[in-house]
């Protein structure tokens, strides 16, 4: 296998002849942790979808653990934080239920979750501190425990890559930090590779091993005299309480 995760190699893509991307290129080495920063309207959620194999590119190649997106997905190899849930807050989902959901790809197609997924669910769940609100409905959740909530929900699938569309929305800035410190870690634990959008710079710039621009549908490096490591192999943050 590849030492790259995830590359993508000058792709271009283009909504009804309108180009999005004009030859973005990235690459997020195994359990390696890479920022995808970049303005609003600028194709980063484009490169979400061509990475979920929600899209094709019109050129250049997508390819997640050396094939192509929608394989890794289907294997359950691939983790998602969107950017926010499609829930309506009135659907009768506890917690549990939600994070349950990330062990589908591993439970399979007409099978019962086993005790070994519930134990990894409930993992997910004391990670982030949200035992206590296992039984609680989703939908009377803040924003803020929901967006934890979905990123138990990815952890629990025990995916090999996971991304994060701008993940930390809602968050208050102390569990903003906690959230990247336990992420820092657990790539290491976990053997995982992250990829994060995120328009928070300043603390992206402290976890992430390098990070990548969008600027007019093409791919520059970020800055990278400002790139520093100040959480390196630090424990990670105490996560507060949730709210």
């Amino acid at each position: 296998m590849s030492d790259i995760a995830v590359r993508l190699n000058d792709v271009h893509f283009a909504y009804n002849g309108s180009p999005v991307l004009r030859g973005m290129s990235l690459e997020l080495p195994h359990r390696g942790f890479v920022g995808l920063v970049g303005p609003n309207g600028c194709g980063k959620s484009t490169a979400m979808r061509l990475l979920l194999g929600l899209l094709e590119p019109t050129a250049g190649s997508v390819n997640i653990l050396d094939g192509p997106p929608l394989s890794a997905v289907r294997r359950g190899d691939v983790g998602y934080v969107p950017q926010k849930d499609t829930f309506h807050r009135t659907f009768p989902l506890t917690v549990f239920d939600v994070v349950m959901m990330g062990r589908a790809a591993r439970i399979g197609l007409g099978r019962h979750a086993c005790r070994h997924d519930r134990v990894r669910a409930m993992e997910s769940l004391d990670r982030f501190g949200l035992t206590s609100l296992r039984n609680r409905s989703f939908g009377a959740l803040s924003g803020g425990q929901q967006r934890l909530v979905l990123l138990a929900r990815a952890l629990a699938q025990e995916p090999k890559v996971l991304f994060m569309d701008e993940a930390d929305t809602g968050l208050d800035e102390l569990r903003r930090e906690g959230i990247y410190r336990e992420l820092n870690r657990l790539r290491r634990d976990l053997d995982l590779s992250i990829l994060a959008i995120s328009h928070q710079l300043d603390l992206l710039a402290q976890v992430v091993d390098s990070a990548v621009t969008l600027r007019n549908g093409q791919s520059v490096p970020w800055c990278a005299e400002c790139m520093h490591h100040a959480v390196g192999e630090q424990r990670p943050a105490h996560l507060g309480p949730v709210s």
